[in-house]
């Protein structure tokens, strides 16, 4: 895969719900092995061709991450009846 194709589809990982975008940020911390993981395993599926060390400051190299506060559900909208 390209780096323009990887660019053009992102991963939303949805997480528990947090107060401040610290506390947002420690949570990416503390899990960031899983999260790491799961992106890479979208793009690559040989482990040998993964960085050593799947931390913190290695996701925050090779990936933005970006906090968003809401997410909107739009095929629960589809199946709601349209209003009067």
């Amino acid at each position: 895969m390209a780096l323009e194709e990887t660019c053009c589809d992102l991963d939303a990982i949805l997480i528990p719900e947090c107060d401040s975008e610290e506390e947002t940020m420690t949570f990416v911390r503390v899990n960031a092995r899983k999260l790491f993981e799961h992106v890479l395993d979208d793009w690559c599926i040989d482990r040998s061709l993964w960085p050593k060390d799947l931390n913190y400051d290695n996701l925050r190299e090779w990936f933005d991450v970006e906090i968003h506060s809401s997410v909107f559900d739009g095929v629960e909208a589809e199946s709601e009846p349209a209003g009067p």
